[in-house]
């Protein structure tokens, strides 16, 4: 028998076993149901939606709370977007805030809770951001009314084992939660301690705010909106519905003809065009619900007054580079003979190689276990034949895993590799090492940095950075809190590239550019921000490979869905690039 006939060969339990996962899906209520009272006559999510009232920005271009929230003797004054936004908590004692980078969240969080009269606030930052912010309190408060019992904590430790309980030892009546697209997935174990909290405690008030609330779907934020607006958030609380929404709004979705259907504006949109055409108009009125929804406030325009350029650098890829990345795209084979299973970690690996390095095993001793290696390869290899097929119920390693496990897959040579694997997968793995086929993409970062001496060079990878503070540049590392004073140096993106200050800096180089329009929000954000004194900001680049290229291309499709569907203009759409 052959493979995919083997494959196709699933029996009737495991289909079941499959839809029994998928089908609640439609039918699941939100997670925050039980805060929700049950009504015999409630209207559906799109009667709801519409009746919702509007507001608009141009009523309140002239509010100014500075003198509610200031001290006596306090210089500073309020932005107006800061004072719009807390009028909104004020009024609807929460808020969904998504803010451009550099609109001045910060002072925002830190006057919250003064604006709904909470005793216990409680502020969720990123880990990289706390010192920082503890050096921002100590600047603002001479001139702010800050309530100094406020909780300070990052989102890393509200992950970890000891600090299950975090919520309800210091039980916080307002969470505000500053870059609250760390909150988007409910699976994750900090976001399921934080959904808990509310579901025990639901008059707790909160108020989220990001520059990038969303990366690509509307279900990052839904279960957010909700919890910052309760019956009035704009966004679908039904499973089913919500669902739809994102079909039709979401970045690279597929939305059915059924999802049409249930999209509130779909009348408004229908017939347009074809799919991507209806998909704009969909996001236009979308984005107006949205953003004229009291509680919402949303930045129209770029926050910063200089200017944006975006300048793609020349580099010469060797041919040592060239050959490696050829190998890899047509074998989906590490140069070390690592099979690889998706077309995700392909792009992954590829992304490494434009660096100009891979890892490789680190065997102990230089003792290769060949019989580990060559099961786990053969393993690999059948499981991307059958995820290459993309069908139903095996289109992930796990659910292969399972299929032949259980029986349900037959292929004799699956059966082999997989029993030969089997035998020996829980010996101990091997460390793994770095090797460079080409440390071409450093010394163009090095002779970079030396042209522009108060510039910032941003890496994506681990040996990138070691390999830059090897060649004499200033760098830092995870967990290292980088100077704000306006010299050049090499940052992190994961570590750095959000919540930092760094508008002492105008001038940056990214060596691997983030596919992710989220990501490079962020990044940018750190010196195309409210307070940079230069008339331009350039971000240059290096593009040298097609992975890197697809890479800068991702980025810009997101950054024009989450413009298109939130109305908060992304620095990627409106800078310049050369």
């Amino acid at each position: 028998m052959s493979l995919l006939a083997s494959v196709r060969q699933i029996n009737a339990a495991r289909t079941a076993e499959v839809a029994s996962v998928l089908a609640p899906e439609a039918s699941r209520p939100s997670v925050l149901d039980r805060m929700r009272p049950v009504t015999p006559s409630k209207p559906s999510e799109a009667e709801r939606i519409f009746r919702l009232p509007k507001w608009s920005m141009d009523e309140y271009t002239s509010l100014d709370l500075t003198e509610k929230y200031k001290k006596p003797n306090g210089t500073m004054s309020l932005r107006n977007i800061q004072s719009i936004a807390l009028h909104w908590i004020e009024e609807t004692k929460g808020g969904f805030l998504p803010l451009a980078v550099g609109s001045g969240k910060t002072l925002i969080s830190l006057l919250a809770s003064r604006a709904v009269g909470a005793k216990r606030p409680f502020l969720l930052v990123p880990a990289p951001m706390v010192v920082p912010l503890l050096r921002e309190v100590e600047r603002l408060k001479p001139h702010w009314d800050i309530d100094m019992n406020l909780t300070i904590f990052p989102y890393s430790q509200l992950s970890l084992a000891k600090n299950t309980d975090v919520f309800e030892r210091v039980r916080p009546d307002l969470i505000i939660a500053d870059e609250s697209h760390l909150l988007r997935n409910p699976t994750a174990s900090r976001v399921k301690r934080f959904l808990r909290y509310f579901q025990s405690y639901p008059d707790t008030k909160f108020v989220c705010m990001s520059g990038t609330m969303t990366s690509k779907s509307l279900r990052d934020y839904a279960h957010l909106a909700e919890l910052a607006l309760r019956e009035n958030t704009p966004v679908p609380r039904e499973a089913a519905e919500l669902l739809a929404w994102a079909n039709c709004l979401d970045a690279n979705a597929d939305p059915r003809w059924q999802d049409w259907t249930l999209f509130a504006w779909f009348h408004d949109v229908r017939g347009i065009g074809g799919t991507e055409d209806m998909r704009q108009a969909a996001r236009a009125v979308f984005r107006e619900r949205l953003t004229s929804t009291p509680g919402v406030v949303a930045t129209r325009e770029g926050s910063v007054a200089c200017s944006l350029v975006f300048q793609q650098q020349d580099v010469t890829v060797p041919e040592v580079v060239t050959e490696a990345l050829d190998d890899l795209r047509r074998t989906w084979t590490r140069p070390d003979g690592e099979e690889i299973l998706t077309a995700i970690d392909l792009w992954r690996h590829g992304l490494e190689m434009s660096a100009g390095f891979y890892y490789r095993w680190a065997w102990p001793g230089g003792v290769v276990d060949w019989e580990w290696m060559n099961a786990r390869s053969a393993w690999r290899r059948q499981v991307r034949e059958i995820l290459q097929h993309n069908i139903a119920g095996l289109d992930s390693p796990l659910l292969v895993w399972r299929g032949v496990n259980d029986g349900h897959i037959t292929d004799v040579e699956v059966q082999e590799a997989f029993r030969a694997w089997n035998a020996v997968r829980e010996r101990p793995k091997p460390p793994v090492e770095t090797v460079w086929l080409s440390d071409y993409l450093v010394k163009g970062a090095v002779a970079w940095a030396k042209n522009h001496p108060k510039g910032l060079v941003w890496y994506e990878h681990q040996a990138v950075g070691q390999a830059l503070k090897k060649a004499g540049l200033e760098t830092y590392f995870a967990g290292e809190t980088p100077p704000d004073d306006g010299r050049g140096m090499a940052l992190s993106i994961r570590s750095h590239g959000t919540g930092l200050n760094l508008q002492k800096s105008s001038e940056n180089l990214v060596l691997t550019w983030p596919s992710s329009g989220k990501t490079c929000e962020q990044l940018i954000g750190r010196t195309h921000r409210y307070g940079q004194a230069a008339d331009e900001v350039s971000m240059d680049y290096f593009a040298p490979t097609d992975e890197v290229v697809r890479a800068v291309e991702a980025s810009r499709s997101d950054a024009r869905y989450i413009e298109e569907t939130q109305g908060s203009p992304q620095k990627l759409n409106y800078g310049t690039w050369l």
